[in-house]
């Protein structure tokens, strides 16, 4: 009961200094792994950890230029508490690190630009418990 499994769709933006408002980066993809719960706290707190793996694209727009990476695999990690609001419900606070090597296509599959994307969130989530 202290190991579960996790899997969704993230979407991550973030702008660039110099950029129009609608200009910047945005990183999207599948991601997926495991959760491993700590020891609970004495008031029902539940500190966790967690491990994955992404496959992420990076897609960047600056004026009349944009441009997608191909899908690549990353990994994430993250640490965080369950805090009980309820039988069925709690707020999941987390801070997570995200990390992969976008791949641009150049000219053609021959020629290839790469981009470390690495960043540093604060994630703030509701875990369901269904059956309480």
């Amino acid at each position: 009961p202290r190991l579960s499994l996790y899997g969704g769709y993230g979407v991550e933006t973030f702008g660039c200094e110099g950029c129009n408002d609608d200009d910047g980066y945005q990183s999207k993809g599948f991601e997926g792994g495991a959760k491993f719960i700590l020891t609970p706290a004495p008031t029902g707190v539940l500190p966790w950890v967690r491990a994955g793996a992404t496959f992420h694209d990076l897609e960047v727009e600056s004026g009349a230029f944009r441009a997608t990476s191909d899908r690549k695999v990353g990994f994430q990690a993250s640490a965080g508490v369950d805090i009980p609001l309820g039988q069925v419900l709690s707020f999941s606070p987390a801070l997570r690190y995200q990390a992969y090597t976008a791949e641009f296509d150049v000219i053609s599959d021959n020629i290839v630009a790469e981009r470390d994307v690495a960043f540093l969130a604060l994630d703030f989530g509701v875990h369901i418990h269904p059956g309480g």
